[in-house]
């Protein structure tokens, strides 16, 4: 019977009682030839005593890898190398996440047989797993996510991926502007999901290169995501609309007056754009000098268009209005700080027609349920700051958090 196996030591674990994990990994090994899902995560240190595995996991379908903190690499070596994977014949999904293990510079390496995956996902610091993947170019990649603060240099030759689906690529700086050339190189004809993040200048073409992308691979996108400063591009952002009549989510960023104009659903026009749409992110930041500041009324015709203006019918059914058009079911606004984003709510409050975006008449059961969970999450928020005010010692100079301008703090909930 196959097994699923999960296992976690942290550094100070392995510091502790170094013997005992050894042992605790020896006896989990015994049974590798039976492993069909594995999650570790281990400091770096403890690799070694996996190379027992190798060639002994004939069952292995999905591998989840994380590196725990850990020091450098003993000995004078160079990196730490995992490659007790890499002999997995059934071997289809890797998760590697290295990203916090070692924070100046890449010291991991680890060998998986490329040509045979068909998800891969790699968050670290600076890895190089994309380049090995790309010289293999794996016929039957359906899923790459790849997201690293600093990358070496990026691939040069040309990357056809057949039956990729999905492909999600966030780097940091200095990286940002190369990959912008390394997506000229990419052909991907079944994308449906793109994602490219990066701290671009609002100069980078990031619009322009997508689109030539999309035109390239002969895709249909069912989402993008999408940073760089959208503003500078509205006719280029016109015509990554027209290729991508069947998106269903998109998240964009700085978008301009003109742009959010394009995203208003014509339900006359016998080409009306992104008929589809159901989830719309709009992002603010600023890049360089250049502060964005999202024209509210322009936003407000766009919401409009898509919810109020459309007719739903009272079945209950699938959210489509007039001419086969979806109604846009969410929105969301992501900004850098709290103070621009409660200055764009208000913007929007105060913008003319507001009251389309929640109707006098709307349906009271939707809002009724809205302020419940809004009810239940103020709750939490609130019961957790009063649990951290009961922990303040005066005593020892805690007073500070008191103060209108002292430390905030630390409470976080997430839903």
């Amino acid at each position: 019977m196959p097994l699923s196996i999960h296992f976690e030591v942290d550094n100070s674990g392995w510091r502790k009682d170094e013997g005992a994990v050894k042992e605790i990994i020896r006896v989990l090994a015994e049974g590798c030839n039976r492993w069909e899902k594995v999650y570790l995560r281990v400091p770096m240190q403890a690799l070694e005593e996996l190379s027992m595995l190798r060639g002994k996991v004939p069952l292995l379908n999905r591998l989840e890898f994380h590196g725990a903190w850990s020091s450098a690499p003993p000995g004078g070596k160079e990196y730490y190398r995992l490659d007790c994977f890499s002999d997995a014949p059934k071997l289809r999904e890797a998760i590697v996440h290295t990203r916090y293990f070692l924070e100046s510079q890449s010291a991991f390496q680890i060998e998986l047989p490329w040509s045979q995956l068909e998800v891969f996902a790699e968050d670290s610091h600076s890895g190089s797993c994309y380049n090995a993947l790309a010289e293999i170019q794996p016929r039957e990649m359906q899923r790459l996510v790849y997201k690293v603060n600093q990358t070496p240099p990026l691939p040069e030759a040309p990357l056809v991926l057949p039956k990729l689906e999905a492909f999600r690529f966030q780097v940091g700086t200095p990286s940002a502007a190369a990959l912008l050339d390394h997506v000229d190189l990419l052909t991907l004809p079944s994308l449906s999901d793109l994602e490219i993040r990066g701290s671009f200048n609002p100069a980078d073409p990031v619009y322009e290169k997508v689109l030539n992308l999309i035109g390239r691979s002969g895709c249909d996108l069912r989402r993008l995501a999408l940073d760089g400063h959208c503003g500078e591009y509205t006719s280029v952002f016109a015509g990554i609309l027209s290729l991508c009549p069947k998106l269903e989510r998109l998240d964009i960023t700085n978008v301009s007056k003109d742009a959010l104009c394009m995203l208003i659903l014509d339900t006359k026009s016998s080409t009306p754009a992104l008929p589809n749409l159901q989830n719309l992110i709009v992002r603010s930041r600023k890049m360089g000098d250049v502060e964005n500041v999202i024209d509210c009324e322009a936003l407000t015709r766009v919401i409009k268009s898509r919810t109020t203006a459309l007719s739903l019918p009272d079945t209950g059914e699938a959210h489509h209005g007039g001419a086969g058009c979806h109604h846009l079911d969410e929105i969301y606004f992501v900004y850098e700080d709290d103070a621009r984003l409660h200055s764009h709510l208000s913007s929007l409050e105060d913008a003319p027609d507001n009251g389309i975006i929640f109707p006098e008449g709307a349906n009271r059961r939707v809002i009724c349920d809205l302020a419940s969970k809004a009810k239940g999450l103020l709750n939490a928020i609130d019961d957790g700051h009063l649990r951290q005010l009961e922990e303040i010692v005066l005593t020892r100079g805690d007073s500070q958090t008191l103060t209108v301008h002292g430390s905030q703090l630390s409470y976080r909930i997430s839903y």
